[in-house]
């Protein structure tokens, strides 16, 4: 008996242009909404991965240079300390949201070390969340692509 070919998936969106370089179908799958083309982000490297925000989903990741990642909920409200832990320093203490993971999660603090920069925040970021992880534009320019079932993570520089 003859065997029935599988078909391609049809995908209800598509990708974000500025993102579809960073895509990949096979390892993300379909976009599951059609994206933010223009969001409040926010990065901030660190001696060991960076941190990234966006301000759509409420939503901060934080990519370890040993290739995983975690999502954790921006708890820092409007109001609050600015500095959760820590004072202004060389190298940065990270503020507001990013401070808030930092001093609140000890194997975050740990796994990052210190700041080696101050945070870049921009209104120009995008994201588009898959079937299996979400892609990230960052203000430094470089696309993040979260893989959700591996908790894998990579950088797509510009121009790459």
């Amino acid at each position: 008996t003859p065997t029935a070919r599988p078909s391609p998936t049809h995908c209800p969106y598509r990708a974000l242009p500025e993102l579809a370089g960073a895509w990949s179908e096979i390892e993300l799958g379909c976009p599951l909404n059609p994206g933010a083309a223009t969001i409040a982000a926010a990065y901030l490297p660190f001696e060991g991965g960076q941190m990234l925000w966006r301000q759509d989903n409420g939503a901060i990741y934080v990519a370890y240079h040993d290739g995983r990642w975690e999502r954790y909920d921006d708890l820092w409200r409007e109001g609050d300390p600015e500095f959760t832990c820590g004072e202004p320093s060389s190298p940065p203490t990270p503020v507001r949201g990013f401070g808030r993971v930092w001093c609140d999660h000890p194997a975050v603090r740990q796994a990052l070390g210190a700041a080696t920069a101050f945070e870049i925040g921009d209104v120009a970021g995008s994201a588009q969340d898959f079937v299996n992880g979400t892609l990230l534009l960052s203000p430094d320019g470089s696309t993040f692509v979260f893989v959700g079932e591996t908790s894998t993570w990579r950088r797509v520089l510009p121009g790459e």
